[in-house]
């Protein structure tokens, strides 16, 4: 499966997308904000998306 993972969390995209490739698939791009999605989605479309329900949120 071809998959792309929107996640702001350096640490946390990078966690998820060595784990989503052990598991064989395929992660088709990173992105840390929507903007950055979109871009890549203009390449290419993947078969899900993985993305942040807080992106770009402060912790309060």
């Amino acid at each position: 499966m071809q998959i792309l993972v929107v996640e702001d969390e350096a640490i946390i995209a990078l966690y998820i997308g060595m784990t989503l490739q052990e598991a064989g698939h395929e992660v088709v791009g990173v992105a840390s904000s929507l903007d950055d999605a979109v871009k890549l989605l203009d390449q290419k479309i993947p078969d899900i998306a993985l993305i942040d329900i807080n992106l770009g949120k402060d912790e309060e």
